[in-house]
């Protein structure tokens, strides 16, 4: 079948649905400061997914991240 993939497990065995997701990451440095800011995330439609059969559903995660140097 088209769009699925086998799993097969001692848990379960089926077709699992094909799935994408949109990532994305901005940065911007602030040299004077020493400081690095990271913003972005995995699966940002937060589209709902599973990797394998009887496995959790999957949505979007998101970060920001601070990271200072010369501390």
């Amino acid at each position: 079948m088209a769009g699925y993939f086998l799993w097969q497990s001692s848990l379960a065995t089926g077709n699992v649905p094909a799935y994408s997701s949109l990532d994305g990451q901005i940065s911007y440095a602030f040299p004077k400061q020493k400081l690095d800011v990271k913003l972005g995330g995995t699966n940002l439609l937060n589209k709902y997914y599973f990797n394998f059969l009887a496995g959790p559903s999957i949505g979007g995660f998101y970060y920001l991240t601070l990271t200072l140097d010369g501390l």
